[in-house]
């Protein structure tokens, strides 16, 4: 997890073949409320989602192909992420 200015703020390791988001509970456990979580659609699942909304913060993820229900996203923050 990196903060706005993409300097590291907390680190996990995984193992080789372990999707990156099994560690969303304990990085996203420090979330600090108010703040915006950009993430790549890898990361589209309603626990993420529930998670960051549990720490009373935003999830601007763009969703899968697959997923049914409409979510809250902004193209337009999450295109702005790659400008800093």
């Amino acid at each position: 997890m990196v903060d706005t200015n993409g300097l590291p703020v907390h680190l996990a390791l995984t193992a080789g073949e372990a999707h990156d988001n099994r560690l969303c509970s304990v990085l996203l456990g420090s979330l600090l409320p108010h703040t915006m979580l950009l993430a790549d659609r890898g990361y589209d699942a309603n626990w993420i989602r529930e998670l960051v909304r549990q720490q009373a913060a935003w999830a601007n993820i763009p969703k899968k192909r697959n997923r049914k229900d409409p979510i809250c996203f902004s193209s337009y923050l999450y295109r702005a992420r790659n400008l800093i």
